[in-house]
């Protein structure tokens, strides 16, 4: 429907435009408007140089229908401008229009006064001798409306005004101008004026002005629209909307934008073919809506910034025609999001940060947002290699510093083919932070562990309490292995529960607790069950942590699996230093525990016994020294979708670099053993390839060489032994065809022959995902691991259809 008009009783008002008498081409005109009541505004133009503020209207602003009483009172104490008439000067020539005052880019050299009636006036105006003055008011040659009756009475039969508007036809059109107006506002949805006009008259609320600029613009006075064309820009107390077309309904505070619509708001970039948005209730819907989030930020972004602050409207961004056209550079991926399959093999996830979208409708208000066939995508080029689609999706806020996103018909999509459904349709976005384990395409936990599951296993995490501080999850797990060895499927045994709380106590304060009972048969739960307890403290650039420990399992090199049965107390960890210049890395540690774990040594056994356990006390610093040497270094491929960045998140370099490491370590235990060792180790990684063709374009070996260089006492624990005394490790890592990759890593203990580690890899690696498998068959365990491409980059990314986005000068953008 079109925008309301003005009841038929309403009094005209008057609105003065002011255009600067110059001869030079006025390319841009600017408007500033308040928002926050349906109060009238003023308009001036004053010509300066292009791209500049051209007009501004003065804010807070008199009612329309009060306008010339306020204006031309002398006992008045408001402040609020005047809107008289200008001296008199000629109009060009006027076209029939419904009741607008228009900026055109051209010459102007007229000071037209227009003045808006709700009444017809007569059509035989004269505007040239004042004869149409007849039966008017005696106004003279003065601006002095005061005492005039706009009521329509006074006004009766008058035809011109002292020569300054036609009263039937309000339009000043420029001649110069090449640019046509549509003959009709958009239609839209809006409120009725009785409802858009709350305020009352009388308040003077503080406004939020926005700034409008545009190549051209018009105010239909009658409607109170402003309309602008061309390059439009408007500015808003924390965001910037451009557009090709733009109208703002002053009377209900709707404004519409058509054609290329970009809205940035800090880091965020949302496109659509329209848009309709209401200032005051902070809602609208995008059409054919797409973008760029980076969730680090969104939180920040999204939310409404104080019309008063300063600061927030002098650091506005800037028009997103800088960008629109820009193509997709700097792309980077400081970290991949990477997930594993159980406890001691969880690689810790980086936030995500960059997500592309598309919609064909997205709806906004203060508590969230709902988008309809919606497209998302962590891949910067198109088409996507992975996306996630799905028939709605709607976030809501829960909480301040919680959001709930939920996908409805979720589905993952790979090369725009095979699909796969979403493996959970709810999301909790802390602080507009995803966290990592929820992004993971693995449809529940699937490992390998012979020693507390029994073999395959499987599990399924589930979200208890998941609040901006606390953080409490649940993971049932089934033990396959244990089924198949025993065919009763309802056995206790064959079913477990791992535990895990995550508590921010403060801005460098955490605590971790997890638990692990794998096995529910409750004879056994001394047998079954691993629980820890971790509290850290950030000091400065260290962390100190305080531990409790359970059952704790560690893998001591040769000597295997040993479990500390209890551990209480504390470590200090420090940074990575750099020495100067010389690029040497140093790091330290120190702590201390009250430790019960199993002995070997004889002065601790009964007769008859091979193993016992002792507690004692253990106090421990070591010191870590390295250094790198690149001995060679060639050049990547670039940054491309079909060159650098084909099979990997990142191009690859090749290289050969020598590295050396020194460890120094002592412990002493309240036994009086001193367990001290200084060890060094010196290897060479070496790379190759591009990981760009497809097969054989990359191999990654890796050779080193490590030796006791000074050994003292044993450790009376078997946990943390020093025994592989000198060991030899290598491995390789081969391309195979396209993203398949094949490779093995060993290590073995050259004064016993006993090999320490053997692991066999094989890995699928695309450019937004990967996925890992990893079996070890020294500790009888295995790995299924997804990681998830982090990019970041610049420019404008283009619609996820790909395809060229336009062409200037013969030239493909």
């Amino acid at each position: 429907m079109p925008y309301p008009v003005l009841p038929p009783h309403s009094a005209p008002a008057i609105i003065d435009v002011v255009a600067a008498q110059t001869a030079q081409p006025l390319q841009e005109s600017l408007t500033l408007i308040s928002v926050d009541s349906a109060r009238a505004i003023q308009l001036s133009n004053s010509a300066i140089a292009p791209n500049s503020a051209i007009a501004q209207l003065t804010e807070p602003a008199t009612p329309l229908g009060n306008l010339l009483e306020e204006s031309d009172s002398s006992d008045s104490d408001q402040t609020t401008p005047v809107f008289a008439p200008p001296p008199p000067i000629p109009l060009p020539q006027a076209a029939p229009s419904s009741n607008r005052t228009v900026w055109k880019d051209g010459a102007i050299n007229s000071r037209p006064a227009a003045v808006v009636e709700v009444e017809s006036a007569p059509e035989n105006a004269d505007l040239e001798g004042g004869n149409g003055l007849e039966g008017c008011p005696d106004v003279g040659n003065s601006s002095d409306l005061s005492g005039v009756d706009l009521s329509g009475n006074d006004l009766e039969g008058c035809a011109d005004l002292e020569r300054g508007a036609d009263l039937g036809r309000t339009d000043v059109t420029l001649a110069e101008s090449a640019v046509e107006l549509p003959t009709e506002s958009p239609d839209f949805p809006v409120e009725s004026p009785a409802e858009s006009s709350d305020l009352p008259q009388s308040a003077a609320p503080d406004t939020v002005p926005i700034r409008i600029r545009a190549n051209q613009q018009d105010y239909e006075q009658l409607r109170q629209i402003v309309s602008a064309y061309g390059n439009v820009v408007l500015t808003l107390p924390n965001a910037v909307l451009d557009a090709d077309r733009l109208w703002v309904n002053l009377r209900n505070r709707i404004t519409v934008a058509e054609g290329d619509v970009a809205l940035v708001r800090g880091d965020q970039i949302i496109r659509g073919r329209r848009v309709e948005y209401n200032l005051l209730q902070e809602s609208g819907s995008v059409f054919d809506g797409s973008g760029v989030l980076f969730l680090p930020t969104i939180d920040s972004d999204l939310s409404a910034a104080s019309s008063n602050d300063v600061l927030a409207q002098s650091t506005l961004p800037l028009s997103s025609r800088a960008t629109a056209y820009q193509p997709v550079g700097q792309v980077t991926n400081p970290s991949n999001l990477e997930f594993g399959t159980e406890g001691d093999n969880q690689i810790s996830a980086a936030a995500l940060r960059r997500l592309r979208f598309e919609s064909a409708q997205i709806n906004i208000n203060a508590e969230g947002w709902e988008a309809e066939e919606i497209r998302v995508t962590n891949d910067p080029f198109s088409p996507p290699e992975l996306e996630f689609r799905a028939n709605s999706a709607r976030i809501t806020r829960i909480s301040e510093f919680q959001d709930e996103l939920i996908f409805e018909r979720g589905r993952v999509v790979f090369d725009q083919g095979f699909s796969l459904p979403l493996p959970r349709s709810r999301f909790i976005l802390n602080r507009g932070q995803v966290q990592a384990d929820q992004l993971s395409l693995l449809p529940s936990t699937i490992g390998i562990d012979n020693r507390d599951r029994g073999g395959i296993f499987l599990g399924r995490s589930i979200n208890v309490i998941n609040s901006g501080t606390t953080r409490l999850r649940i993971t049932p797990e089934l033990y396959v292995g244990r089924f198949l060895d025993n065919a009763a499927i309802g056995s206790p045994e064959n079913f477990g529960v791992v535990t895990s709380l995550s508590r921010q106590l403060g801005p460098n304060t955490n605590l971790r607790a997890t638990a692990s009972i794998p096995g529910l048969d409750l004879e056994n739960i001394g047998d079954r069950l691993r629980a820890s307890t971790r509290l850290q403290q950030n000091l400065g650039r260290h962390t100190l942590s305080l531990e409790a420990l359970y059952r704790d399992r560690l893998f001591n090199g040769s000597l295997g699996f040993q479990n500390v049965q209890s551990s209480v107390g504390a470590v200090l960890t420090s940074p990575v230093y750099t020495l100067g210049d010389t690029g040497i890395n140093l790091s330290y540690q120190l702590g201390g525990q009250y430790v019960t774990a199993n002995t070997d040594l004889a002065r601790f056994l009964e007769p008859g016994d091979t193993r016992s356990l002792i507690s004692l006390g253990r106090f421990q610093g070591g010191v870590f020294l390295s250094r790198g040497f690149l001995l060679w270094q060639g050049e990547g491929l670039p940054a491309t979708p079909d060159q650098g960045l084909r099979y990997t998140p990142t191009p690859v370099v090749p290289y050969v670099q020598l590295f050396t490491g020194l460890r120094g370590v002592g412990t002493y235990y309240t036994d009086s053993s001193f367990q001290q060792t200084l060890a060094g180790t010196v290897g060479i990684d070496m790379q190759f390839g591009h990981f760009s063709r497809p097969y054989l374009d990359y191999t990654r070996i890796n050779l080193a060489y490590s030796e006791d260089l000074i050994s003292g006492d044993q450790s009376p624990f078997l946990f943390d032994r020093n025994v592989d005394q000198q060991q030899i490790s290598a491995g390789i890592l081969q391309q195979i065809y396209g993203p398949f990759r094949a490779g093995i890593q060993t290590s073995y203990n050259l004064d016993t022959g006993d090999p320490i580690n053997l692991d066999f890899i094989l890995e699928y690696s695309r450019r937004t995902y990967g996925l890992v498998l990893r079996f070890n068959s020294t500790q009888n365990s295995g790995f299924v691991g997804f990681r998830l491409s982090n990019f970041d980059y610049t420019g404008n990314p283009g619609p996820l259809e790909g395809g060229s986005r336009r062409v200037v000068g013969g030239v493909v953008q």
